[in-house]
């Protein structure tokens, strides 16, 4: 069963948040792998939530603490894109706000791709 769900065009993580930064990026990998699954097989546009369903974010930033505090802590910002500024989520965000699937696609194979190279890290 997928810890990822689409729901009224929006995707939703369904499962218990983690609890060590490990299982974070793991679950921020399952994100992407998902997103690029999904968009492979039915081209439709959706919100992917940003970090209500990022493992990463979910883990570093509770909602307690300084957003910008929590983020530094994170793999991402730890390799030079603070709050995903310029890594390939940025190239994302554009084409889903564009509409443009083509281009989300692309962009979710090199986030996937980029986060893969963190957990080799």
């Amino acid at each position: 069963m997928s810890q990822f769900i689409v729901e009224n065009n929006v995707l939703h993580f369904v499962d218990a948040p983690p609890r060590s930064s490990k299982r974070a990026l793991t679950l921020s990998i399952a994100k992407w792998q998902f997103i690029v699954n999904h968009l492979e097989t039915s081209r439709a546009d959706f919100n992917d939530n940003a970090e209500r369903s990022c493992g990463l974010c979910m883990f570093h930033y509770n909602h307690q603490t300084s957003y910008l505090v929590a983020c530094q802590m994170c793999h991402v910002a730890q390799a030079g894109f603070p709050h995903c500024v310029h890594s390939p989520y940025t190239a994302y965000c554009d084409a889903e706000e564009e509409q443009d699937t083509v281009a989300m696609l692309i962009a979710a194979k090199a986030e996937l791709a980029f986060l893969k190279s963190l957990k080799d890290a």
